[in-house]
């Protein structure tokens, strides 16, 4: 084979590869414009009124944040922001949470915690003033902490994953610090799954993928139950139908061991009788 066919082969596979990644790109494009916008646009429908009725309520929705070396503190979610990145071919949308944990002081020791929180609000840019819990020995164990305010930024976004065909929930500092991200299939994200995922931002139930696999778990555990259950319904009746036929056998020897008793007192009856016969003789 000279050069010519070396690069026209080249050239074909090439083209080929071009026309499949095209191929690909239509299907993906064509599963997004009946699938994941659908899915998207109901999300927005469904935010958009959720955080206009909120502004006309103003209802007061608390929730709670761990601080490291500390604990658990309220704190109350005073801003919600809906963004979209298009109202046509909408890929992305976001609402922004904002808290605020009131006025906070509290000591805490030893001393390893409470660098653990100090090194918390540091992070964060949190203002905050600090000052040492001494002992008898006059050794620093622990710090008193004064925060004024405390704010949180959260939120949750909806982003449209084409080349994987599915819908990525991403949440982050909502009900708690912490991130995470899930995959999920358009077709699921109805007024149910919305209704979930609304609860969950004001902080009234859990992430709504998390439902979906306690949901899952629950059925599986009713299924497993009910499978050993039947097992349990079915060895029971074995073993009853094992007891019956032991019953019976034993039933049957023991008519069996009867007679045989009666057989034998006939057999010494009848001999004791010749026996006392041959004696008057």
């Amino acid at each position: 084979m000279g050069l010519l066919d070396d690069l026209k082969a080249e050239a074909e596979q090439v083209k080929r590869s071009n026309e499949d990644r095209r191929s690909l790109e239509a299907r993906q494009q064509a599963f997004y414009l009946d699938e994941i916008r659908p899915a998207l646009r109901r999300g927005y429908g469904y935010l958009q009124e959720l955080v206009a009725q909120l502004a006309v309520i103003d209802r007061d929705i608390g929730t709670a944040f761990g601080i490291p070396g500390y604990k658990e503190v309220p704190a109350r979610q005073v801003e919600r922001q809906l963004t979209v990145d298009s109202l046509e071919n909408v890929t992305r949308l976001n609402v922004r949470l904002g808290y605020v944990v009131d006025e906070l002081r509290f000591g805490v020791m030893p001393l390893d915690q409470a660098q653990e929180a100090r090194a918390f609000f540091e992070t964060r840019r949190v203002p905050f003033s600090d000052w040492p819990v001494r002992d008898r020995d006059n050794s620093i164990v622990g710090l008193n902490f004064l925060v004024n305010e405390m704010r949180i930024d959260g939120g949750i976004e909806l982003l449209a994953d084409i080349a994987g065909g599915c819908v990525r929930l991403g949440v982050y500092n909502v009900q708690g610090f912490g991130q995470e991200s899930s995959a999920i299939a358009p077709q699921r994200i109805d007024d149910e799954w919305l209704d979930r995922l609304g609860r969950y931002l004001l902080c009234q139930g859990d992430h709504p993928e998390r439902t979906q696999l306690d949901e899952r778990v629950r059925a599986d555990l009713r299924a497993r139950i009910a499978e050993e259950k039947a097992a349990e319904a079915e060895e029971l009746a074995r073993l009853e139908q094992e007891a019956a036929r032991l019953e019976a056998e034993s039933s049957g020897r023991a008519r069996i061991e009867n007679a045989v008793r009666r057989v034998l007192r006939g057999v010494r009856r009848r001999s004791g009788s010749e026996v006392f016969d041959s004696d008057e003789s």
